[in-house]
């Protein structure tokens, strides 16, 4: 794994994650969760 993809996974992934925990509605979780797959850097390997 690159030092980008790493830095992808702590900066970018975690915040993404806790977005979807702290979302109130769930149709919206379910649309940032469809626009987060769209992402190749949000893959879990």
């Amino acid at each position: 794994m690159s030092k980008l993809e790493k830095l992808n996974k702590k900066y970018i992934a975690l915040p993404m994650e806790d977005l979807l925990k702290n979302c109130l509605e769930e149709k919206e979780a379910k649309s940032i969760k469809k626009m987060i797959r769209g992402k190749p850097w949000f893959k879990k390997t």
